[in-house]
């Protein structure tokens, strides 16, 4: 069978305070859309972890092999597993691919090698390996709380989005860790995103640090609204039609990647 990992987009992002532990208190919007990885899985009958991807990941960078590892480890699994990921979702981008196929990863291996773990026990795992891997177990477009792992389920308007990938990866880490972010934000609703009093607090920082990046959302916001997601690179616009995005997408600067996808409220069914 194939699973599907879908990529997110971040409707807004506030950052509430630094922790004792270093993470941060944040809220955020989570939009699950229709542009997704696959990864397909083949059990094996030694305790082999295989990984083949259509793209150069080192082995201590992929998600899928650490949390596979993680998972085989803690629950004393002696079953291997060949996992084949295709790779659609930019590495670097905000965009949350590799937390979704950890997170597509950890859900079907339950299964798989019949860990029997629920989806708290699996979150557990995950955050391990990074805050949004909690949104793609939940499998729900959701407002997101604590780390980005309290999640509230929502039910999003199912927009058209324009999607803009800078020719950057941009370390999630490091952008945390800048000393100008902004870590004070005012506690929000949703009634608040709404009313369009909500923001990325990594736009700025962004700006700052990546002229070429400011100029190209610069060039969206000529033609709509442009929006960071994550902490970048990519950006994004949400249109009112297929054909509005398709049209943004199509006259982008040479530079940038770009797709479009439509908003999903739950994860697309395994095919």
């Amino acid at each position: 069978m194939k699973y599907k990992a879908p990529a997110k987009l971040n409707l807004f992002l506030h950052i509430t305070k630094r922790r004792p532990d270093g993470y941060h208190e944040l809220q955020t919007l989570f939009q699950l859309i229709d542009y997704c990885d696959e990864l397909d899985f083949e059990l094996r009958n030694d305790d082999t972890i295989n990984i083949d991807c259509n793209t150069d990941i080192p082995l201590h960078n992929n998600l899928v092999y650490k949390v596979a590892c993680l998972l085989q480890k803690h629950r004393r699994v002696s079953a291997g597993v060949n996992i084949y990921l295709h790779k659609r979702i930019a590495i670097g981008s905000g965009l949350g691919g590799g937390s979704s196929d950890a997170a597509t990863t950890l859900k079907v291996l339950n299964k798989l090698w019949d860990c029997r773990l629920d989806d708290k026990q699996l979150m557990t795992y995950g955050r391990e390996l990074g805050a949004d891997v909690a949104v793609f177990i939940n499998g729900h477009s959701a407002w997101g709380e604590g780390i980005g792992d309290v999640l509230h389920t929502v039910d999003l308007p199912l927009h058209w989005y324009a999607v803009f990938i800078p020719p950057y990866q941009i370390d999630t880490q490091t952008m945390y860790e800048a000393t100008e972010l902004k870590r004070d934000c005012p506690t929000v609703s949703i009634k608040d995103y709404i009313a369009g009093r909500t923001s990325n607090v990594f736009e700025q920082l962004i700006r700052h640090r990546y002229p070429r990046i400011a100029a190209d959302m610069d060039w969206l916001n000529s033609h709509s609204s442009a929006y960071l997601s994550g902490s970048g690179s990519a950006f994004f616009a949400s249109c009112e039609s297929e054909l509005q995005a398709l049209e943004l997408s199509k006259n982008c600067p040479s530079h940038l990647q770009s797709f479009i996808a439509q908003g999903i409220n739950k994860l697309p069914a395994d095919e």
